[in-house]
């Protein structure tokens, strides 16, 4: 989409001035190739993500209006289809062609409603742009705002009791003042509480954003205070790939190197031209560990039950080095093939299996 709206050039980049678009928290626009787009020569955005939580009062597709009235008239449709069909004596189900239409027709019923659509947009302040989405009850209810404190006023200014001379423990007295101060205590608890939580979940999600211990969310980014995919997202998401990268490099490393160790021993044990009946019983498991097949069972306890097991498998291995090498000659040359060096590789490991 973004490609398109570059090559049909909708906005005029040389003002200096670069669109906005704003997103919702799908996990396609952390991917890498995304963000390399965004900040390529080709584009000039400013993207933000929205909110991952409370989608329903913000995000118009959830609104009544459209997601509501879609689901409203799928029902409505779908019930006079198989009423249709029932009578006509058809199966009573519904097909996967008749799928189409039944989202077409419930479609033109809610989204592409122009007026309802300007309702909804309305309804969560995008349009005119004036966060109306905080008015709704169950949002503005969470307003931690403090209340109005009334005071009194009072004649006197100054007191001429010295305060060690004050009740402040017994009788009457000493009863209100305690009340007082648990009182003063409680909204400390409930007014602090929750703001020190919050800064101790943004500083620890920010310090997992920082040292990439887990992959990248809109959520994360929202409790790390960053809602706009800059070039710290980027960074990120960078090194993520390469360490992703390297792992892989490193297992498939070591899986050559287990291979090669591996064919070593083989080779030593073919060598030797022993029939399979006169090999140990460590010879014989190298052996099955060699033709070994992903779902095969647990290894045999017997020496004569590993021996059934290493006929089956090489059998199995030999039918299926010989079925890849007809497929691989018979198949068309549009059809995607392995590199050469990944090929070459699996050509080496059929021949050193059959030999």
């Amino acid at each position: 989409m973004l490609q398109t709206i570059d090559k049909l050039n909708i906005f005029n980049h040389s003002t200096g001035l670069s669109p906005f678009l704003l997103l919702d928290g799908h996990d396609s626009y952390f991917e890498l190739a995304f963000l390399k787009y965004i900040y390529s020569l080709k584009s000039n955005l400013d993207i933000c993500i929205r909110l991952p939580y409370g989608t329903s009062y913000w995000q118009v597709g959830d609104s009544s209006q459209q997601n509501g009235q879609f689901k409203m008239a799928l029902t409505v449709l779908k019930q006079a289809l198989v009423t249709m069909k029932n009578d006509l004596q058809y199966p009573f189900c519904i097909e996967k062609h008749e799928v189409i239409k039944l989202v077409k027709d419930a479609w033109h019923q809610s989204f592409s409603k122009v007026l309802t659509n300007k309702t909804a947009i309305a309804q969560r302040g995008w349009g005119p742009l004036n966060r109306n989405a905080l008015l709704h009850p169950e949002i503005s209810c969470t307003n931690t705002a403090s209340s109005p404190v009334i005071t009194a006023q009072s004649s006197l200014t100054t007191s001429t009791v010295a305060p060690e001379e004050l009740n402040l423990s017994e009788g009457l007295a000493g009863t209100v003042i305690n009340r007082i101060v648990a009182a003063v205590n409680k909204d400390a608890r409930v007014n602090q509480a929750p703001a020190e939580a919050f800064a101790k979940r943004k500083a620890s999600a920010k310090e997992a954003f920082i040292k990439h211990e887990s992959r990248i969310t809109a959520g994360r980014l929202a409790s790390a205070g960053k809602f706009s995919l800059d070039s710290d997202v980027l960074e990120l998401q960078r090194g993520r790939n390469d360490e992703k990268q390297a792992k892989c490099h490193q297992r498939e490393k070591k899986r050559k190197a287990e291979y090669d160790a591996l064919f070593v021993q083989i080779q030593d044990l073919k060598q030797k031209k022993l029939s399979p009946e006169d090999w140990t019983v460590p010879q014989l498991t190298l052996m099955i560990r060699w033709y070994r097949r992903p779902e095969d069972a647990a290894l045999p306890k017997t020496k004569r039950e590993r021996l059934v097991r290493y006929y089956e498998t090489r059998r199995s291995a030999s039918s299926r080095a010989t079925h890849q090498v007809a497929v691989k000659k018979s198949s068309p040359s549009f059809f995607p093939s392995k590199s050469t060096t990944t090929f070459a590789y699996s050509q080496y490991c059929i021949s050193a299996r059959r030999s």
